[in-house]
């Protein structure tokens, strides 16, 4: 779009590229805005010059309005014909910030083609699911496949590991990334710039598993509710729960299991209960949640309600396995690790998860971990 956008009446405009015309070998584009300067005898602004390789000044051809505009120029000329000689509408328009929506049609010739999609850089992020499994060392098989299928690629090609990228968008390279999957949570410890994948750890708990409970959870409390809802039901785990705060007991210490205690004595006193409409899975009327919206989230913290190890417990695992292997042995560069928690994933948006974790994490380093971490 170089040509283009050297010419004066394209300068400050944004361009997109909608479609190729392959019938009138053109490509059509739609323009954001034009500048004010240029008048049209329906609307007040010009239609858009493209300047041919020929030296022509323009082609109205190049120009197809919609019939938005067209109705909208035929009510501007109306009132401005107002035999009253009042103040048209047009008169007091403050038209600086206008947007004008039309097609732009460009002859294919008029182009000429700055780079290809092929010539750019491109960067692959490496699955932690991957990452976790890979040897140190040893040739990476996912990343070789992937590089086979895009060898025809002229521009270079660097393939790097999502939980390295995660901490880059932190402007960190050292710090432990736990992604909660749909399947599974992975924490890998990235010490110093590199992936430590010898001290990754997994838990099989993810945001599916989050969501059958949700389901079971809506099916034994509503009839009209099945497994067939599933998506329906995600879709309420992720707008409507959050992850509640600890229960407290003497000495500051978490009180495990609360939660599913309160929940079967039919306690919910303190959790705000929404209600979520049913006509749109074929109920007419609505449903109320209140208990539902903390206790699925709950099961990252929780071992009684899935029965896996916990998400602090993961993390916390993790750094002792990175002791363990000697891969971060200094006392200010374990501490650093620690500090350097990112949690990435659909189940990482869940509100109340970051302070529930750090908490949870630092009870454990004090009570539970080994003393070097303590």
């Amino acid at each position: 779009l170089r040509s283009l956008a050297s010419h004066q009446h394209l300068d400050g405009m944004l361009v997109k590229v909608s479609h190729y015309d392959e019938v009138n070998n053109e490509w059509v584009l739609h323009p954001r805005q034009l500048p004010r300067t240029q008048t049209s005898t329906a609307t007040g602004w010009t239609n858009p010059f493209v300047h041919m390789g020929d030296g022509s000044e323009g082609n109205e051809d190049c120009t197809s309005w919609s019939d938005d505009n067209e109705e909208q120029g035929e009510e501007q000329e109306q009132d401005q014909e107002d035999p009253q000689g009042q103040p048209t509408q047009s008169d007091n328009r403050d038209t600086s910030s206008m947007e004008v929506e039309f097609t732009w049609s460009v002859p294919a010739a008029n182009l000429m083609p700055i780079r290809q999609a092929q010539d750019l850089p491109l960067l692959l992020g490496e699955p932690f699911a991957v990452t976790a499994s890979r040897s140190p060392g040893r040739p990476n098989p996912w990343a070789r496949s992937l590089l086979a299928q895009l060898g025809s690629r002229s521009g270079p090609i660097h393939v790097a590991p999502q939980a390295q990228m995660s901490l880059w968008a932190h402007g960190i390279d050292h710090g432990i990334v736990v992604n909660i999957g749909q399947g599974q949570t992975i924490a890998i410890p990235v010490v110093r710039g590199e992936i430590a994948s010898a001290a990754a750890c997994v838990s099989d708990i993810g945001s599916g598993d989050l969501t059958r409970l949700m389901t079971n959870q809506l099916t034994r409390k509503f009839h009209f509710i099945n497994g067939s809802l599933m998506t329906w039901c995600r879709d309420l785990k992720e707008k409507h729960c959050y992850v509640a705060p600890p229960a407290v007991g003497p000495g500051g210490i978490s009180k495990e299991g609360d939660l599913l205690r309160r929940y079967a004595a039919g306690d919910d006193s303190g959790i705000p209960k929404v209600l979520v409409d049913t006509s749109d899975i074929g109920h007419p009327g609505s449903i109320e949640l209140g208990f539902e919206r903390v206790v699925i989230p709950e099961a990252l913290f929780d071992r009684n309600i899935l029965h896996e190890q916990t998400l602090p417990e993961l993390i916390v695992h993790c750094v002792e396995v990175v002791l363990q292997k000697g891969l971060c042995t200094e006392p200010e560069a374990l501490r650093a690790l620690l500090r350097n928690i990112v949690l990435v994933g659909g189940g990482a948006m869940f509100p109340g998860i970051r302070p529930r974790t750090e908490f949870e994490v630092r009870q454990l380093l004090r009570t539970r971990a080994t003393p070097q971490l303590q």
